[in-house]
């Protein structure tokens, strides 16, 4: 797997099971869609393990990391 951009942001998290539902709405239509078009992201994903804990990985993926630290991410 290769980066788009230097810059990442790497997420790894368990949810509640009554969380699960509420958690992929907002992922799936608010915040990822939000962090997309903040100028400098290029990519952003969700995965989730097949066993093992914590059952969550999200990767973002910028230009660079000072995309990480501007206003719009901010």
């Amino acid at each position: 797997m290769s980066l788009h951009g230097t810059g990442v942001v790497a997420i790894w998290h368990d949810l509640v099971p009554a969380a699960k539902s509420d958690f992929y709405e907002w992922h799936n239509r608010e915040h990822m869609p939000e962090r997309l078009a903040i100028p400098g992201f290029k990519r952003g994903r969700r995965y989730i393990a097949v066993r093992g804990t914590p059952e969550y990985f999200n990767l973002y993926e910028a230009d660079n990391p000072a995309v990480l630290c501007g206003e719009d991410y901010r």
